[in-house]
């Protein structure tokens, strides 16, 4: 689809350098050999918070760092282009990160001349590094804290980490088993067995599989333990086999034992810096400080005797389940909580324990707000419109599909308009790449009013917009479509200037399951350019594909619009 304004290409002679530096979206600055700022472009000026003006003659020292003297060294290998990451931090204390790739401009002596910088944001990947590298460390600790013993393995059962408790239960040092096979302590009656076993769960991604082994002891003896294989190689965080398993003969200790590794457990946790309880049916029989600070109490001791529901929604908490699986197995599951704080997330391992003579599922938990909301965040940049903030091409696809699905389910029809703005190139070439961006954000704003709730406003790019209804008659459309064109036609006050964006709208209808988007698209597409044709500020109906083989049916004519009366 073209606009005539698009229809011819710009020659060489016509480009405005000048202006394609200003509409990158790519950051892009110029500084000169003092490292003061010579251009900068809009992308630049919206990542430090400044305006572009603000910035000319100032040092640009957040983006150079020590990099000045590297770059005006002369030394060809020094001075070659190469990237570093910033942390920019507004004059709010709000931060950002960015890539920043330096290069040297030379003059015609060969001197630098100036230096090139290509700026883009990189705050949704260093938030990420930084918060795998949190849950690496967090799972660390945890592995390092458990009485039982926890290996990590590699697919061809090397081992990749194992927990301090080894040492203790087995004798060897963690320096003498990282990188041996860990069927190496497995003793020969088991071994093919387990072999067998962790094929299987390394065929099936998140496979668990219970397993009973005897390992051997370093002094020669042999410890039956009772544990699960889960397959975590996929899991960024872990990255592997997890064999967790616990000695059987410790449930047979007498009652001075069983008070004696409580003892030890309330000195091991009671400092550590994630939130541990444990839990019976729901009643928190133990906390440390760290679930104190997490549940927003003053002291521990206030939370034994209460219910974890107070905190823990229902639903979450029910999938909590005590038992934990079959044996040893640990549960690792992500739930909200509600804080004298408001609500945060959290990420834990629950596994069944004996606490006090009873039955109970410790809970080792650590705060992942900050994860989750930089996730959403994600998210949502990935589906939505920057400047507009309305739904993009990828999430526009998904509301077609399932209106399409629910209107056929229902005898209904969807309604697929593209909104093509008439006069923008005039206003963006007249007054400017700003009032184009804001003149784009009140047609935004208008077609999201002159819709129904239940419509989708999306936008394809440019100056393309897509409008998705639900109706049960086509009629219904041809109102829709006439009130867009009337509203569109209306003057927009855009920084103290009144332009007319005006803009000419195609509308397909569904007709069977089989309908697509790219189909309905398409078909909208071609009615809107049918509607450029006649004269612009009008709208076109594209006819129904079972329709087309009729050669004396064309695109609909819609109805002149009536001035006088609004709908």
């Amino acid at each position: 689809m073209m606009n005539s304004e698009r229809d011819v290409p710009a020659t060489p002679d016509e480009l405005d350098v000048g202006s394609l530096f200003t509409r990158l979206r790519l950051g892009f600055a110029v500084l000169d050999t003092d490292g003061r700022y010579l251009s900068v472009n809009p992308a630049v000026a919206e990542l430090l918070d400044a305006r572009p003006a603000e910035l000319l003659g100032t040092e640009a020292t957040q983006l150079l760092g020590d990099e000045l003297e590297r770059l005006l060294s002369g030394d060809s290998r020094s001075s070659a282009a190469r990237t570093r990451t910033r942390r920019l931090v507004n004059g709010g204390g709000s931060e950002r990160w960015v890539d920043v790739r330096f290069g040297p401009v030379h003059g015609t002596d060969g001197s630098v001349a100036a230096i090139a910088c290509l700026v883009t944001d990189a705050t949704a990947r260093v938030t990420a590094e930084q918060s795998l590298t949190r849950t690496r460390r967090q799972l660390r600790l945890l592995m390092d804290a458990t009485e039982d013993l926890v290996v990590l393995l590699d697919a061809q059962a090397d081992v990749l980490f194992t927990s301090p408790s080894e040492e203790r239960l087995l004798g060897y040092a963690r320096e003498q088993r990282i990188g041996k096979s860990f069927l190496e302590i497995v003793a020969e009656v088991d071994r093919a067995h387990v072999m067998a076993l962790l094929d299987r769960v390394v065929a099936q991604p998140n496979a668990q599989q219970p397993v009973t082994v005897e390992l051997l002891h370093v002094d020669g003896s042999v410890r039956q333990f009772s544990g699960t294989l889960v397959n975590r190689l996929e899991d960024s965080a872990v990255g592997g086999v997890v064999f967790t398993g616990r000695d059987d003969s410790r449930q047979h200790r007498g009652d001075a034992a069983d008070n004696d590794r409580e003892e030890r457990y309330r000195n091991l946790v009671e400092e550590s810096p994630h939130a541990t309880l444990v839990v019976s049916d729901h009643q928190i029989l133990f906390a440390n400080r760290a679930a104190a600070i997490l549940l927003g109490v003053e002291d521990a001791e206030v939370l034994v005797g209460r219910r974890l529901d107070a905190w823990v929604p229902a639903d979450e908490l029910a999938t909590i389940d005590p038992r934990a699986g079959s044996g040893p197995e640990a549960q690792t599951l992500e739930v909200r909580v509600d804080g004298a704080d408001g609500p945060s997330f959290v990420a834990l391992v629950a596994r069944p324990v004996s606490f006090a003579r009873r039955e109970a599922v410790q809970i080792v938990a650590w705060d992942i707000t900050d994860r989750k909301r930089a996730e959403a965040d994600l998210a949502y940049r990935a589906a939505h419109d920057a400047l507009t903030g309305l739904p993009n091409r990828n999430l526009l696809a998904d509301r077609i599909e399932r209106s399409v699905a629910r209107r056929l389910r229902d005898c209904g029809e969807t309604a697929v308009m593209i909104v093509d703005l008439d006069n923008f190139k005039i206003i963006n070439d007249s007054h400017g790449h700003a009032a184009g961006d804001a003149t784009l954000v009140a047609v935004a704003q208008r077609l999201e009013r002159v819709v129904r709730p239940t419509d989708t406003v999306a936008r394809l790019g440019g100056d393309e917009f897509v409008v998705v209804c639900e109706i049960g008659q086509a009629d219904e459309a041809e109102t829709i479509a006439d009130r867009i064109v009337r509203t569109l036609g209306r003057p927009i006050v855009v920084e103290g200037i009144e332009v007319v964006a005006g803009a000419s709208v195609g509308v397909a209808l569904t007709a069977t399951l089989d309908d697509r988007p790219a189909e309905l698209l398409r078909r909208a597409d071609h009615a809107m350019f049918e509607a450029k044709k006649g004269g612009r500020g009008q709208w076109r109906a594209a006819p129904r594909p079972e329709l087309e083989s009729d050669p004396a049916l064309g695109v609909s004519e819609s109805r002149p619009p009536d001035p006088d009366q609004e709908r």
